[in-house]
């Protein structure tokens, strides 16, 4: 009986956390991401999973021209997006790159609640880069990250970046499972007390 309850006990822990893996998507396997204009919406990798979702890329080309690397995902109702962590290459000193992200309302048209950016230093911010603190954590719903070809250089006229994006996903636990939570180790206190009480 109390290996029943032991199980049943970890089952009610468990069940409100288990959620989809975490993704991680490899430009140089999964296929090039896009590369056009912003609000592109065509490069879907899916819903982050419960923990550290990963997309690395590579953005190469003449400097300054019209190249970016944007992909879309989505956060599902019980997680939040709690870090965004921006790891590169080493590159040219003195270099640095403006970083985005977008929250997607209306994908058909498309239309945005926020559009924020993150500017990274080459020269002097070490990777990794923990970027847009401003809005995070950030709930459910579809967005937007890209990494644009607007960079600055020193001393080349050809980029060439290898770069990850780590984005930190965790659960939150719904109000009722918290509540039936609560009240099965309430109830296994209950059971306890009374075994020890009785003679």
């Amino acid at each position: 009986m109390r290996q029943i309850r032991l199980i049943i006990g970890a089952l009610v822990l468990v069940s409100p956390f288990a959620a989809a893996m975490p993704i991680h998507y490899d430009e140089s396997v999964s296929g090039d991401l896009v590369n056009g204009l912003p609000y592109d919406l065509t490069k879907n990798i899916g819903t982050l999973g419960i923990g550290a979702n990963t997309v690395t890329g590579n953005l190469t080309g003449p400097l300054f021209a019209d190249a970016s690397d944007e992909f879309n995902f989505y956060i599902a109702d019980d997680t939040r997006l709690l870090n965004v962590i921006f790891e590169f290459s080493d590159v040219v000193s003195y270099s640095s790159l403006t970083v985005f992200i977008r929250k997607i309302i209306d994908p058909t048209l498309p239309t945005v609640e926020f559009d924020e950016p993150a500017r990274i230093e080459m020269g002097t911010d070490s990777s990794p880069v923990r970027v847009f603190r401003p809005v995070l954590p950030l709930g459910a719903g579809l967005y937007q990250i890209s990494t644009p070809g607007s960079f600055s250089f020193s001393d080349s006229d050809f980029l060439n970046l290898d770069y990850r994006w780590r984005l930190v996903v965790v659960p939150v636990p719904e109000p009722s499972t918290l509540v039936l939570l609560s009240m099965g180790l309430f109830g296994m206190g209950l059971a306890r007390r009374k075994r020890a009480v009785s003679p």
